[in-house]
């Protein structure tokens, strides 16, 4: 569900912007919060924590602004694999700021999917530390693929792929 660009095969880094097109000549903007993350998990080390805007343009303009307070949707934890496939295309890189820091993200670190919120304790940042309370933005902790970044994107834009046919 989203457009191929320009596979890289440079590794992304803090501060590293970015951008995704769900569909032809519409462009989101995203930005690597944190790269190369300390898990216990397997799954998480040494991936990227990633902020994605609602930052919309029809062509790619660097710089931009953006917004920690308007994102598209809570903060995911992401491989390299968007970058080295075309999807995600680093545009520029800046600083990671104070206003990114501030943002009330984290993640449920539940034994099984789809489980009711049973248990604040299980609430971590993105490197699996406890937070102790359900943070404002929030998703499972596990490694999101950019076939969901795709299909979340597109539920936030209310793109649809119906619309092309």
């Amino acid at each position: 569900m989203l457009v191929k660009m320009k596979p890289s095969r440079k590794k992304p880094k803090s501060g590293d912007v970015f951008v995704i097109q769900p569909k032809e000549g519409i462009y989101v903007y995203g930005k690597v919060i944190k790269a190369d993350l300390a898990s216990p998990s397997a799954f998480i080390q040494g991936q990227y924590l990633v902020f994605i805007y609602h930052t919309v343009c029809e062509k790619i303009v660097q710089p931009v602004e953006l917004n920690p307070q308007k994102l598209l949707f809570q903060p995911l934890i992401v491989s390299k694999l968007g970058w080295t496939m075309g999807f995600y295309q680093t545009v520029y890189s800046t600083k990671v700021t104070q206003e990114d820091h501030a943002v009330d993200y984290g993640f449920y670190d539940a034994d099984e999917l789809n489980v009711p919120i049973k248990n604040i304790e299980k609430f971590v940042d993105e490197e699996c530390q406890p937070l102790g309370y359900q943070p404002k933005l929030w998703d499972q902790y596990a490694l999101s693929s950019y076939g969901y970044i795709g299909r979340l994107v597109h539920k936030a834009l209310a793109l649809h792929v119906a619309e092309d046919q």
